[in-house]
């Protein structure tokens, strides 16, 4: 099984850093960037999994790469977590409106971040296994499950 790919979209350097710290304690393999524009570039290269959008950030807002994310077509499209100060409850609103998988105030806690961040590491690893128990199932056994031979084929199985 491969391990999450996050993303870390984070313009004030000591929060950026000590995400990346957390992240990578805790075994993430943790790509960061400062601004909004620049994390939309590093998404445009592929392998993300999660991405932890700032809302306040130069360049383009974590709202507006929400909602670039969810429009952009990415294949595979990574989640999103807003992680912000914004606790209004029209904001947390707007953030799910743009997209938002999941939304996270600061000042947040360690333990409830790290919970957040393993339930997509977890829907990965399951996705993964099915993915592997699909590709070496007996082709009778697909069929009788309800599975469509062309799904297999686009995954490239």
């Amino acid at each position: 099984m491969s391990v999450l790919k996050v993303l870390i979209a984070e313009d004030e350097p000591v929060s950026r850093k000590l995400l990346n710290a957390a992240l990578t304690q805790w075994g993430y393999d943790v790509v960061s960037t400062s601004d909004g524009e620049a994390a939309r570039a590093r998404l445009l290269e592929g392998g993300i999994d999660l991405c932890l959008l700032d809302w306040e950030m130069p360049r383009m807002t974590g709202l507006d790469v929400c909602k670039w994310v969810r429009s952009s077509g990415l294949t595979p499209a990574p989640n999103v977590i807003l992680l912000t100060a914004k606790d209004d409850p029209k904001d947390i609103a707007a953030g799910y409106g743009a997209g938002a998988d999941d939304y996270v105030t600061k000042p947040f806690n360690a333990g409830e971040l790290r919970s957040r961040v393993s339930t997509f590491a977890k829907r990965k690893q399951q996705a993964e296994a099915e993915q592997i128990r699909a590709a070496h199932a007996d082709p009778f056994e697909l069929y009788r499950a309800g599975f469509n031979p062309a799904q297999l084929n686009s995954r490239g199985k």
